[in-house]
């Protein structure tokens, strides 16, 4: 295998992962910044054309989540493991290996989600927010509903793990002399994130659950 494609494909080197992250989240900034432009192109001319009513509302829909939750958190992210352990002196974060196993959870929820596009009846179109009942198969069917959930599930695990991972490392691996007062003004931001964020996304994986069995099982 090329040296270069297995760095990255195996790498657990903080800076790596960073990288990672940060070009990834643009990508997906760039298929959220489309379905913006698309959404414009809709409304720019009455009776337009351009998409039809469900796929304007998927473009709202997926525009929405991609923007918040694989482009905004993950590029801040991306900074945080490039920067954070330089910061407080440590070799790495807590859990190298659980820290990239995070970046590929992140990265395969994305393109599960994309995916829901390609599928028969398209993707989520039921908000940003998936509200019930519009997030239901009455509203919604198809399987691109199902399919952007299982990304979004991957993508909370992910967040959820990264959150650990960082609370731990800032925790108990800073170097020798460096009090937590002493810390950088971003080190305290990004602990103060994670820990929000530890509570926040399980939160958004228990009412993802509901909303799936409602999917599936017709609770």
């Amino acid at each position: 295998m090329n040296a270069w494609l297995k760095r990255w494909l195996f790498t657990t080197y903080h800076k790596d992962v960073g990288i990672l992250y940060f070009v990834t989240s643009l990508y997906f900034g760039f298929i959220g910044a489309i379905l913006a432009m698309l959404m414009r192109g809709q409304l720019a001319v009455p009776g337009n054309g351009l998409l039809t009513d469900l796929a304007y509302n998927q473009a709202v829909t997926m525009h929405g989540l991609i923007m918040i939750l694989w482009f905004l958190s993950p590029l801040g992210i991306a900074f945080a493991n490039y920067f954070v352990p330089l910061q407080i002196g440590a070799k790495d974060l807590a859990f190298p290996r659980l820290n990239a196993l995070s970046y590929w959870m992140y990265l395969f929820g994305g393109l599960l989600a994309a995916l829901g596009f390609f599928l028969p009846g398209g993707n989520a179109n039921g908000g940003w927010t998936t509200y019930a009942p519009l997030a239901d198969p009455a509203y919604s069917p198809g399987p691109g509903v199902t399919v952007a959930f299982l990304g979004l599930a991957l993508l909370i695990t992910s967040v959820t793990l990264g959150s650990v991972n960082f609370i731990v490392m800032i925790l108990y691996m800073r170097a020798p002399g460096m009090t937590m007062r002493k810390m950088p003004i971003f080190s305290w931001f990004i602990f103060f994130t994670m820990i929000q964020m530890l509570f926040a996304f399980p939160t958004l994986l228990a009412g993802l659950i509901m909303l799936s069995a409602d999917r599936l099982l017709g609770t």
